[in-house]
C-alpha cells in the first residue's frame, strides 16, 4: 500500500501544535542555566525597549543608546518593548492632568514612585506595601493603569471585575499586577 507524505505546512502544523503542548517542559529545559542545546537567554528586566535600539531604564529613569551591546543581541533581552520615539519631548497631557486635579505635591510625588515600582520586576517582598488607587466611577483610575498594560504582559495581569469574581487560581508565579476594576474600600478590606 502505497505511503502518504506528509506536506511541509502540515509538518509545521504538526510541531507547532506538539510544542504548545509541552510549552512547560520546553521552557523548564530551556531556562536551565546548565541547559547545553542553548544559553538561556537573559531578561534585563531594568530596560524597556523603544525605537531604532534605545532603551528606557527604569533605575536611571533615562533613555540609553545601546543599552544591549553588540555581543550582548541575541544574549540579553530588554523586558519589555514599547514604541517610543526617545528624541521626542514627553507629552503626558492627560495623565498629568488627572494627576494634578486629584492629588497634592506629595501625594503627586508617592503617587509616581509607586507607579514606577510597578515596573520593578521580581523585587517586591513579602508584606511589602503595594500602590492601591482608588477613586470615584470615571475618575480616570484605568486610563491611568493603561500604560502599565502596555509593558506588562496581559497573561501577568490579574483582572477582577464586577462580573467575574476573585479566584485565588488567578495568582500564579507569573503575576505581576492585580487589577480590580471598581474597587471600593470594602473591596480591599476583604484582601
Amino acid at each position: 500500500m502505497p505511503r502518504l507524505s506528509s506536506t511541509p505546512w502540515q509538518q509545521t502544523s504538526f510541531f507547532k501544535a506538539r510544542l504548545v503542548r509541552e510549552m512547560r517542559n520546553v521552557i523548564g529545559l530551556l531556562s536551565d542555566p546548565f541547559c547545553e542545546l542553548f544559553a538561556p537567554l537573559i531578561i534585563n528586566h531594568d530596560l524597556i525597549e523603544v525605537n531604532d535600539g534605545w532603551c528606557w531604564s527604569i533605575n536611571r529613569r533615562s533613555f540609553l543608546e545601546s543599552a544591549i551591546q553588540d555581543h550582548q543581541i541575541g544574549k540579553v533581552s530588554p523586558g519589555a518593548f514599547c514604541p517610543y520615539d526617545p528624541a521626542r519631548d514627553p507629552d503626558p497631557k492627560y495623565f498629568k492632568e488627572v494627576l494634578e486635579n486629584s492629588l497634592g505635591e506629595q501625594d503627586l510625588r508617592n503617587f509616581c514612585a509607586d507607579f514606577l515600582k510597578l515596573l520593578s520586576y521580581n523585587q517586591k517582598r513579602h508584606k511589602d506595601k503595594v500602590p492601591c488607587l482608588l477613586g470615584d466611577a470615571n475618575s480616570g483610575k484605568t486610563s491611568l493603569f493603561f500604560p502599565i498594560l502596555g509593558l506588562i504582559h496581559h497573561g501577568n495581569v490579574a483582572t477582577v471585575t464586577k462580573q467575574r469574581t476573585f479566584n485565588k487560581s488567578m495568582i500564579t508565579p507569573f503575576t505581576e499586577v492585580i487589577f480590580i476594576d471598581e474597587a471600593t474600600t470594602w473591596t480591599i478590606g476583604t484582601f
